[in-house]
């Protein structure tokens, strides 16, 4: 037995000996793989080399040193290297060139790069070419024939014959059903497939490696689940290079028409242009499919990000700029495997499968659901940014009915007075049972609701629940044919119903506060509406009508959004398109991302040169006079009126001279006025509000294009004009308030003879190139494709895609109609933005060291997403410039990195920056965010006597070790300059806030909501973003001692009062500031309107200019009344956000510039008629202009007189009483009521506030409780006004998680053999 024993241990050494003495004899095979390469690709060929006659190995460099891969390199006896194409290896393996030559035994193959002789050495050359064959093909049949291949032919270790390569398209059409899953046969494809032409077909783009390395589950999981509901399915895949057939040539018929109803693109889009020009030739849409790459699902939910920020620009820009909408993420990474996440998979089949079904339902049956927003906050207000909200409605329900929709088309007076209906029980608290009874209300079962809602998981249905308790005790439920169920507003025109968007809140205030809130779950409510729309209604897509609503940003992730997310929930899986405003690009990705929208911009309002108005035109006239005029008392006495009239006019007051000042050094001082009165002059001036789908009327677009074309254009046409006769004579050209005429304008009849083909005699050379230009921008204003576009869109048409800004700035944004696209992040700043914002900080600087006699130590900016949209970065290059840095750009133009700029060099101190950066933003532009806060650590660890940040850094780490901090975590923080909201909210509150002025007695609240709001720090870790950091108060700290606050303006439509947006980010720095240090400090705005003159003005200066170019001019005004409706409540948004300015900056606001608001407004100076146009049009909204205005008064913003009060009282009165006007400010209500009284002055009916009486049939217990709604923001992005819950943690996690374990067995290196090569 022993015996037995011992020999079998014998047998066995030797066993083990053998096999080790073997395996080191073994050659080695060293595949060297790119980064891009697919992990799966390497695992497939290591799998099939098993038991082969070498050891193949997978050999990855990284961790290793230089001396660890020198060593494999030469022990090896073939080395493969891996690389897509030529360019890329290249770049990956250049640097192994030398390698070759010091080790020549060694056989090298360049897989992508089989021509350069440089890297391939030591085979034949069809050795080198059967291998690359083998392996490009690849597949498994193709990779076990190279194990056998460098068996047999390459190291003579192996007698058994080779299968030549099979040669696999580029280019082809899979099935997991289909014999071979691969072909280029169009002909036999669709034969076997055998589409219905009354279901959907829809296609899926991939990598063909996809099908190589054996990972095609993902997209074999879509194909099966689509062909579930109905459709068929497919997969296409192509790679980048040129090839004879090219994949769009297998998705068309011999006609050129689209075999498929929707591709979803389920790989990398790079080569942006050739692949939007390939889904034009497609024509129809194309949906994003993503993966989450940095975990598994469960990390997945718990990703606040989403998209991480170095993925953003690949993941979702590069797509996006070729046209692909909703991007859904499907899988995740489970230890190296992509593994489909169910829930995200079921989504985006059903996304693609409605979406593409919109190509087979007739028009007749198509049902659509029209969102609207309620603002400016009012029962009677609705709208949207410079559109025509109700008459919009109108103009795509009309085309609807060409169309052959069932849908019955009402006027905008309708409409208006209907979204009246909807909006008051939301504001009175009143019983909605009367919108069933006038069919401006449907039901949904509760029942309904609850098989819906109990379906979400736990982690989603809950907070909902703990924050607005169950469905069942919903304030707008009633009972309904003996079952509980939620009254749903809506306007029913057949198969197009409109409906104001859910509320956020259980009443106007709350909701206000709450809009852009993601921390507050969303409510049942505001769910209910959504689900109504598509289980009762029936809904095919949703329109979402006008910038901009709420559902865009709702509580979830900041990019690539859970189904569980609340924006996905709300709207489900159906289509979304969003008529949009071509100047507001950067909110419009927020709708993209997070709203799953195809965007369809439309045009701004036309554009003028200002000019001058009334008494200020002839103050102008008078100082033309005085330069004309010899010494004498005529000159004299003119002076004495410029004098005189200046001062009436408030001129002085714009100029911050006093009237001795402008006596004592007048020569100096009237060249100022003239100055300011041609800047005056000079602005544009948009003209009304846009109606969707309609042009302008056609001066408007005249007078816009002279815009366009420039200054130097309307200085040679006016000359051209007077020469040829064209001018219009100077009796004609003004009107009765002193106003040009739009036909009067220089270049006007120049442009319009040439449009109309008139003969222009004598024509000099110097202005052809302008008129070829204006031909040009004429056609594209003709070549409106708004409602053609959105109603191609609601029939599954692709819809093109084009960048935005208004079309003075840039005027390729027209024609207007096609799919919005933002500016890539890994851009900022362009060379051309840097340029800019190196003048501009130059200019900043020496304006503050002017007027200061010092440099400014720290100055704080207001980052925008959608001003870095517009301007590329010039801001950003500003907060360069103060700290003495430049970028590095690559040759691509992305940015890499900085350099410092020398001491010796930039001549002043290094100035400290503090960086307040929108949550959208951070959201857009997160890799900026991200090397900025690495570039200002860099300078804060630069030591130099002139260097602030160096200091400041220092100064803040000592007060935050005595605060507590150890010293790693004061020495990070105390070089933190970049704060924002915390990750997954948005807003400042203090828009809501502000119009709330019965809730605060001081702005003391205001500032520390504020700071409260936008105090999340972001570092250069990462890992640490979003720190709330209120313990040390490191925002407060950082902020104070800011010299300066800078703001940028790059858009000739959007200025300081056109939204709430400028003053509670721009305004709330100040704000904020003067809270710590007791004053506001320098407030400067970037103005980049002109990209040919970019220059630096004061707040107060921009704000004045705007104030009179617009709000003051009457050519505003009336271009305002001319929009009706929508023109009133866009006057009254005007009025709003001025309110929030003397709240922020109460300097920048002058007593004088209230009371030319009411002077216009309310005294009607200019003979307009207001008081006329508002009762016809929009009476409550003069009541909230002269509410607003008193506010100011009783709050001791506005030192009135008693004539001036006495006049808004009396009128406010009248109104409110004979228009059933109510606020739900008591105070407000308190101050008029006494005032009245002491003044002698009617009463307000108080009794208008009360509820309505029921509808006879409608019996007590039926009466509701309607949450109420309020108003919608219109730019950047608006928040609550006070805090109300908890924040309750994140709900994301979903399901099990299945952790599949691979273990990796690698094959220790041997010395081996030399190669024999044939």
């Amino acid at each position: 037995m022993r015996f037995l024993i011992s020999f079998s241990i014998m047998i066995f050494s030797l066993f083990i000996f053998t096999q080790a003495a073997y395996a080191q004899s073994k050659p080695d095979v060293l595949l060297m793989m790119s980064g891009h390469a697919a992990k799966a690709k390497g695992e497939l060929l290591v799998s099939l080399s098993k038991n082969q006659p070498f050891n193949f190995i997978n050999f990855s460099t990284k961790g290793k040193s230089e001396q660890d891969i020198k060593n494999a390199w030469q022990n090896a006896q073939l080395i493969l290297l891996d690389g897509i194409n030529p360019a890329l290896s290249k770049y990956m393996f250049a640097k192994y060139q030398g390698y070759l030559a010091q080790f020549k035994d060694v056989a090298v193959v360049s897989l992508g790069d089989l021509a350069n002789e440089n890297m391939n050495q030591g085979l034949s050359e069809i050795q080198q070419k059967n291998i690359g064959a083998y392996y490009n093909n690849a597949g498994r049949q193709n990779y076990t024939n190279l194990m056998q291949y460098l068996a047999t032919d390459i190291f003579k270790l192996s007698s058994h014959s080779v299968s030549n390569p099979i040669i696999v398209p580029n280019v082809g059409l899979y099935h997991p059903k289909f014999k071979g899953l691969v072909t280029t046969s169009e002909t036999q494809f669709y034969t076997w497939l055998k589409p219905n032409v009354n279901k959907p077909v829809v296609a899926i783009a991939m990598h063909r490696s996809v099908i190589d390395y054996e990972q095609q589950q993902i997209v074999d999981q879509i194909i099966n689940q689509l062909e579930l509901k109905g459709a068929k399915a497919f997969g296409v895949f192509f790679e980048g290079n040129d090839e004879n057939l090219t994949y769009p040539e297998l998705l068309l018929d011999e006609n050129k028409t689209a075999r498929i109803d929707l591709l979803i693109n389920y790989r990398s889009l790079h080569y942006v242009e050739k692949r939007k020009s390939e889904f034009i030739q497609i024509g129809v849409p194309v949906i994003h499919a993503l993966n989450y790459t940095q975990g598994n699902e469960a990390e997945f939910n718990a990703d606040n990000a989403g998209v991480s920020p170095s993925l953003t620009p690949f993941f979702l820009v590069m797509p996006e700029d070729t046209g692909s909408t909703d991007p859904t993420i499907i899988a995740a990474n489970d230890n190296g495997i992509k593994k489909a996440m169910p829930e995200q998979l079921k989504a985006l089949v059903e996304r693609a499968y409605n979406h593409a079904n919109l190509a087979h339902i007739k028009n007749s049956d198509k049902k659509i659901a029209t969102f609207i927003w309620n603002y400016p906050p009012g029962e009677k207000n609705i709208g949207a940014a410079f559109l025509d909200v109700p008459s919009s409605i109108n103009e795509i329900a009309k085309e609807m009915q060409k169309q052959g929709y069932q849908v019955n088309p009402q006027t905008a007076e309708t409409l208006i007075d209907n979204a009246g209906k909807l909006l008051r029980p939301y504001y009175r608290n009143e019983d909605t049972l009367g919108l069933i009874a006038q069919g401006l209300a449907d039901w949904l079962p509760l029942s309904t609701y609850l098989n819906w809602f109990n379906a979400l998981p736990k982690e989603v249905s809950q907070p909902i629940v703990e924050r607005w308790g169950k469905p069942q005790d919903n304030g707008m439920l009633a009972n309904h044919n003996g079952e509980q169920a939620f009254v749903i507003p809506r306007m029913k025109l057949g198969n197009l119903i409109v409906l104001p968007q859910g509320v956020r809140g259980q009443n106007a205030k709350e909701h206000s506060s709450l809009y852009h809130s993601t921390k507050t779950p969303i409510n049942h409510s505001y769910l209910a509406i959504y689900l109504y729309t598509r289980k009762v209604f029936g809904a095919d897509a949703y329109i979402h009508l006008g910038t901009h609503g709420s559902q865009e940003w709702l509580t979830g992730k900041e990019r690539g959004l859970s189904v569980f997310d609340a924006p996905s929930l709300a709207i489900g899986n159906l289509p979304v398109f969003y008529p949009y405003i071509i100047d507001n690009v950067g909110e419009a990705m927020q709708a993209k991302r997070r709203g799953r929208a195809t965007m369809i911009s439309h045009l701004t309002p036309g554009f003028a040169k200002a000019g001058l108005y009334t008494q200020v035109a002839k103050l102008n006239e008078l100082l033309g006079n005085y330069i004309m005029l010899e010494q004498g008392q005529t000159k004299e006495n003119t002076k004495n009126q410029i004098i005189k009239t200046s001062d009436e006019l408030n001129i002085l007051k714009d100029l911050s001279l006093t009237k001795d000042e402008l006596i004592r050094n007048f020569a100096i001082n009237v060249s100022r006025i003239q100055d300011h009165l041609n800047e005056l002059a000079q602005q544009s001036q948009p003209l009304g509000v846009h109606i969707f789908g309609l042009l302008p009327e056609e001066a408007h677009l005249y007078s816009t294009m002279i815009q366009m074309l420039g200054e130097d254009f309307a200085k040679l046409a006016a000359h051209y004009e007077q020469e040829s006769g064209l001018a219009i004579t100077d009796r004609l050209k003004r009107d009765e308030r002193d106003v040009v005429k739009l036909n009067a304008l220089d270049g006007f009849q120049l442009l319009h003879a040439f449009i109309n083909n008139k003969p222009l005699k004598n024509l000099p050379n110097t202005l052809t190139p302008y008129l070829t230009e204006a031909k040009t921008y004429w056609e594209n204003f003709a070549n409106i494709a708004e409602i053609k576009n959105l109603l191609g869109a609601l029939s599954a048409n692709y819809i093109p895609v084009s960048y935005g800004g208004d079309p003075i700035r840039n005027p390729q944004a027209a024609p207007t109609g096609r799919n919005l696209i933002g500016f890539n992040p890994a851009k900022v700043p362009s060379k051309e933005a840097y340029a800019a914002g190196v003048k501009l900080m130059n200019q900043t600087i020496d304006d503050y060291y002017a007027k200061n006699g010092r440099y400014p130590e720290k100055l704080a900016f207001s980052l925008w997403s959608l001003e870095t949209m517009r301007h590329q970065g010039a801001l950003e290059a500003q907060i360069l410039h103060a700290l003495g840095l430049k970028p590095k750009w690559d040759r691509q133009g992305n940015v890499s990195g900085t350099e410092v700029i020398p001491y010796s060099e930039l001549k002043r101190p290094r100035i400290d920056v503090v960086i307040s950066a929108t949550g959208l933003y951070r959201d857009a532009f997160p890799n900026v965010m991200l090397w900025l806060a690495k570039a200002i650590d860099k300078i804060a660890k630069l030591k130099e006597d002139n260097n602030f940040v160096y200091r400041h850094a220092n100064a803040l780490k000592q007060n935050l070790l005595k605060q507590g901090k150890n010293e790693a975590d004061a020495d990070y923080l105390s070089s933190i300059r970049i704060f924002s909201n915390e990750t997954g909210n948005y807003g400042t509150g203090l828009a809501a806030t502000s119009l709330a002025s019965d809730t605060w007695e001081d702005d003391s609240k205001l500032a520390n909501l504020y700071l409260d709001r936008m105090g999340y720090a972001f570092g250069k870790d990462e890992s640490r973003w979003s720190e709330n950091v209120s313990d040390t108060k490191l925002y407060n700290q950082v902020l104070s001692g800011t010299d300066g606050v800078i703001f940028s303006r790059s858009t000739n439509l959007y200025a300081l009062m056109t939204n709430d947006d400028p003053f509670q980010y721009f305004g709330g720095i100040g704000l904020a500031v003067r809270h710590l240090d007791g004053k506001t400090p320098k407030m400067y705005v970037s103005n980049l309107r002109r990209k040919d003159n970019v220059k630096v003005q004061t707040m107060k200066d921009f704000l004045n200019q705007e104030m009179r170019s617009r709000y003051f001019h009457p050519r505003w005004i009336q271009a305002m009344q001319d929009s009706g409706y929508a023109g009133a409540t866009a006057i009254l948004d005007r009025m709003n956000n001025m309110w929030g300015w003397e709240v922020m900056t109460p300097e920048a606001v002058r007593d004088d510039q209230w009371q030319e608001f009411f002077e216009v407004y309310v005294n009607d100076k200019y003979d307009l008629q207001m008081r006329e146009f508002f009762e016809k049009h929009n009476a409550e909204a003069l009541a909230q202009i002269i509410e607003r205005m008193l506010e100011a008064v009783r709050k001791g913003y506005w030192q009135a007189d008693a004539e001036t009060i006495k006049k808004m009282l009396e009128t406010y009165t009248e109104i409110a009483n004979q228009h059933d006007v109510v606020t739900d400010n008591q105070k407000f209500t308190d101050y008029v009521q006494n005032q009245n009284a002491g003044f002698g002055l009617a009463a307000l009916a108080l009794a208008n506030m009360q509820p309505q009486a029921l509808p006879e049939h409608a019996k007590p217990n039926e009466q509701l409780k309607v949450e109420q709604v309020s108003g919608q923001k219109l730019e950047e992005v608006k928040d609550e006004a006070k805090e109300i819950e908890q924040d309750y943690t994140l709900w994301y996690l979903l399901g099990l998680i299945f952790i599949i374990g691979f273990l990796s067995n690698f094959v220790s290196l041997f010395r081996q053999q030399k190669l024999q090569v044939t």
